[in-house]
């Protein structure tokens, strides 16, 4: 975590991601949750939450690579496996035959 940062000021500021989530508001979401992960790069939280966000608009590559990142930290993190995996089944299925999916 950067210098300067807290738990507490993380946390508050996830509430406010959250919050917008809930409320579709997917875009602002995604930037609060990558916001917050330039800060604290292993917060895995704030990653699965990027990651929900980036779904939700349509960014599956990109979703996929932050699950990544969550199992690469802890590989039986019950969060990101069953997503990485649902991604991963949903994206694959639709790519034209012999495209390679890279994560």
């Amino acid at each position: 975590m950067r210098p300067g940062w807290t738990r507490d000021d993380i946390y508050r500021i996830c509430e406010r991601g959250y919050s917008l989530h809930q409320q579709g508001r997917y875009r602002e979401a995604a930037v609060i949750f990558d916001g917050l992960i330039a800060v604290d790069p292993d917060n895995d939280y704030c990653r699965d939450a990027l990651a929900a966000a980036l779904l939700a608009l349509g960014e599956a590559q990109r979703a996929v690579e932050q699950l990544d990142t969550v199992l690469a930290h802890d590989s039986g993190h019950l969060a990101a496996a069953p997503g990485a995996s649902k991604l991963t089944s949903r994206w694959t299925t639709s790519l034209p035959p012999g495209q390679i999916l890279k994560f």
